[in-house]
């Protein structure tokens, strides 16, 4: 949402992952260096191995190796950049799922409410929905099952029980995801019931997909088709090629491509959407490192939708493969890039496997625009994780200073327009969130989830009448309306919150609230495609994108 709001997402940024495997008992050994063998690595590691000698042998108390071994690890990756990480083994499964496009599991969509895990969704035709799971349920225990079947034979585990405070995450996906096959019986408290009912659930792919939504949008535009595309997985432009092509059929007469919060993922997925639309041998990417020779990538020049006049949306949470798409339109003049100034994450990241099944991915060159503009903001000083929240409190996201460049050199587009680097992609429409502190007070309604506990309430208990009566989207669209008691429902529960009630924004901001809801009801009736197509007739964002393209008519009028 592109509000004040935004700034809470800042907390749900994790650094990495440095979990480490077990060291065998150690022995001293004599290191003798061999050709092609850097004689300093030999010293370090012989150095290191007398230090674990000598705790060993002398340290006061009992010790992990395994802890003493993630802090080495942990240590050394953060002397270099802040994304190059290693994977363990047991978590390399799921860091890859976003990336495969499918991973095994339950098949739904959740959040913890009160301390128990709640149904957002039961994903259409997956494991949880042939058994009857459905949106509002919750879930209170599970037991895994080992010779499959109701009443079949179980583990030694006893039945778990996924309720609680400070319940963990991990905890959760134990049992959420699994070995395809596998059975797990959940203890389902239906949503309205006070009976617990169980089921066994058996594991299946999960598919996962990139783009949340495809269509026409509403606005007073000429046929202008939207996608949002929220990932970089090995599905992606297959996706965004089937979107592009149900579009066309449906009038699409332009473009725009939503990569705000996107933040990243395979480079040949981004490659093969860039293809889409850049003509034969235009400059895509090149990349450069100290020990990896520089290495262009160009266009084919057989994408079908090289005329398509284009717009992308980005923004702060915009990041590497994001940025190498905005950068690439942007540079080679093909597309108007509109939102704030992306992440600014331009470093080339190659996976290498170890014996034990866990990954190194280490940074081995950085990403460069055609112009040569580095997407890379600088990583060398101490607030480089505090960059979004500076953004923020300085003002940059409120449009308090657009001029503002990272880096001060002159970059040149094809046309001979000047563009900088160094920080991210510099939008080509700065749109700024609005200042006016009377919308806070939906901002404290949508982050204190009360919002959006009520829209799915609302779903849950009217599932049946709306669903009949509007049987699909486009009826929703047309025929619903939120009333005034709806939201004089919301702003009561905020007042049981703490949140005290302005009128002045109820009144400002009437009928924004009302849409703001009415999208969120329709993401619990008809997913994302739901909210997106309704929210968009308020998005600043897409509003001013549809302007922009309006003035310069397809054409770039640089």
């Amino acid at each position: 949402m592109n509000k004040i709001s935004w700034v809470y997402f800042l907390l749900l940024f994790v650094i990495g992952l440095f979990l480490g495997t077990r060291i065998p008992k150690r022995q001293t050994v004599m290191h003798t260096p061999q050709k092609g063998i850097n004689l300093h690595i030999l010293q370090q590691q012989s150095r290191m191995d007398g230090i674990l000698d000598l705790i060993e042998a002398n340290y006061v108390d009992t010790f992990s190796y395994d802890n003493l071994e993630n802090a080495a690890i942990k240590g050394m990756l953060e002397q270099l950049d802040p994304h190059s990480v290693y994977i363990p083994a047991s978590e390399v499964s799921i860091v890859n799922e976003d990336i495969t496009g499918d991973f095994d599991g339950i098949g739904v969509q959740f959040r913890l409410v009160r301390d128990t895990v709640l149904i957002i969704m039961p994903v259409a035709g997956g494991p949880s929905e042939k058994v009857g799971i459905r949106q509002g349920d919750r879930i209170i225990s599970a037991m895994e099952i080992v010779n499959g079947g109701s009443g079949g034979n179980v583990n030694d585990n006893k039945e778990v029980i996924l309720s609680g405070k400070n319940l963990p995450t991990e905890k959760i996906m134990k049992y959420l995801r699994g070995k395809r096959g596998s059975i797990v019986r959940l203890g389902i408290l239906p949503y309205g019931s006070t009976h617990i009912r169980y089921v066994d659930v058996v594991r299946d792919v999960i598919p996962t997909y990139s783009v949340d939504a495809a269509f026409i949008l509403d606005n007073e535009s000429d046929n202008v088709g939207y996608i949002k595309l929220s990932k970089f997985s090995s599905t992606t432009s297959r996706e965004v090629a089937n979107a592009l092509a149900v579009l066309q059929r449906q009038g699409m007469k332009s473009l725009i491509l939503d990569l705000r919060g996107n933040g990243g993922g395979l480079l040949t997925e981004c490659l093969a959407i860039c293809d889409m639309f850049l003509p034969r041998n235009a400059l895509v990417l090149y990349t450069s490192g100290l020990r990896r020779p520089k290495t262009e990538i160009r266009a084919s020049g057989n994408g079908k939708y090289q005329k398509l006049p284009l717009t992308v949306l980005v923004d702060q949470f915009s990041a590497s493969a994001s940025e190498i798409i905005a950068g690439a339109m942007q540079d080679n003049d093909r597309a108007a890039i509109v939102g704030r100034r992306t992440f600014g994450k331009g470093l080339v990241q190659e996976q290498m496997d170890l014996k034990d099944g866990s990954v190194l991915r280490l940074t081995i060159a950085k990403y460069y625009t055609p112009s040569g503009r580095s997407i890379q903001k600088p990583y060398t000083g101490a607030n480089y994780e505090e960059d979004l929240l500076q953004r923020y409190l300085n003002g940059e996201l409120f449009g308090v200073d657009t001029t503002f460049h990272t880096d001060t050199v002159k970059y040149y587009t094809v046309k001979g327009r000047v563009v900088y680097g160094g920080g991210g992609i510099e939008p080509d429409l700065n749109v700024p969130y609005t200042s006016d502190t009377l919308y806070a007070y939906i901002n404290h309604l949508s982050n204190s989830g009360i919002l959006y506990d009520y829209a799915f309430n609302y779903a849950a208990q009217n599932s049946t009448a709306l669903q009949k009566r509007y049987p699909t989207l486009e009826s929703f669209k047309k025929g619903f309306n939120v009333s005034n008691d709806m939201i004089a429902q919301i702003v009561a529960q905020g007042k049981q919150k703490g949140i005290k009630q302005n009128n002045a924004c109820l009144q400002r901001y009437d009928s924004h609230l009302k849409i703001l809801i009415k999208a969120a009801v329709a993401r619990n009736l008809y997913d994302d495609k739901g909210f997106y197509s309704i929210y968009s007739t308020i998005d600043d964002d897409i509003i001013k994108a549809i302007r922009y393209e309006s003035s310069r008519n397809g054409q770039c009028p640089y």
